[in-house]
């Protein structure tokens, strides 16, 4: 579904020429709150255990932490447990 996905962007000055879409999940499509939710629980169990500064709140996670390089670490080993 979506394999060769394009978009564009309207702006003031008119629309962009179109572009491949290769990341992230598409915006008005029925399958892209299904996806986000599984991904989201899948996290949001495998964080539950190993971090106290996470929380959810509807669409967005929070991770809470002193220095950049510890919050992206956390987050890539929450995302390998998945």
């Amino acid at each position: 579904m979506y394999d060769g996905a394009m978009t564009s962007v309207r702006t003031q000055g008119g629309d962009t020429k179109y572009f491949p879409l290769t990341i992230g999940l598409h915006h008005g499509s029925i399958l892209s709150s299904y996806l986000f939710t599984i991904v989201l629980d899948l996290f949001r169990n495998t964080s539950k255990n190993e971090h106290q500064d996470v929380c959810f709140s509807a669409d967005d996670i929070v991770l809470r932490g002193e220095l950049k390089d510890e919050l992206n670490g956390r987050l890539e080993t929450s995302l390998r447990n998945i």
